[in-house]
């Protein structure tokens, strides 16, 4: 009887461990959820620059609304006169 429970537990030992390396052989299992990513450095860095751009492009587009508001103000401005 003790030689019987002596090979189930070798059994049951060899069961388990061959589970783990299973387990851990399958690859990573806290993967990132689907839609999110982790930014790289290069990407963050792309998306830094063209944020940059869209924002001189809007500044640029505000500063030409300006400029033109102001050329009609004086046009206005010398029709009165």
């Amino acid at each position: 009887m003790v030689r019987n429970n002596t090979i189930t537990q070798q059994l049951v030992a060899c069961i388990l461990l061959i589970s783990l390396f299973l387990q851990s052989y399958g690859g990573p299992t806290n993967l990132p959820i689907q839609g999110e990513e982790e930014p790289s450095a290069s990407t963050t860095i792309g998306q830094e620059e063209e944020q940059e751009q869209g924002r001189r492009k809007r500044a640029r587009i505000e500063i030409e609304q300006e400029e033109g508001q102001e050329q009609r103000l004086i046009e206005q401005a010398q029709l009165r006169v």
